[in-house]
């Protein structure tokens, strides 16, 4: 064998505006959290619909979960190794 089988260091994609860390007060991530709560997608632009629960962040650390008892949790992808991996980052209330 002798083959690394997991050699992933970061997503490639041009749509990532970002690659880094980002505390609870950024003015990025709270711009993303209020798209959300509009139902629009961060990433893409897209319109969403109401009940859609998984939406792509323009940073490549995170992705979001938006809850029905109005939260949003932020979530690392592959590319954060900050800790905790099972557990949101942030979690927001929105009204």
């Amino acid at each position: 064998m002798g083959h690394d089988f997991w050699k992933f260091t970061h997503f490639i994609s041009k749509q990532y505006l970002w690659h880094e860390r980002w505390e609870r007060d950024n003015r990025d991530l709270l711009e993303e959290i209020m798209l959300i709560t509009e139902c629009i997608e961060p990433l893409r632009g897209n319109k969403r619909m109401k009940l859609s629960t998984h939406y792509a962040s323009r940073n490549a650390w995170y992705h979001y979960k938006k809850r029905l008892d109005d939260t949003v949790e932020v979530w690392p992808t592959g590319e954060n190794t900050d800790t905790p991996y099972m557990k949101p980052h942030f979690i927001f209330k929105f009204f």
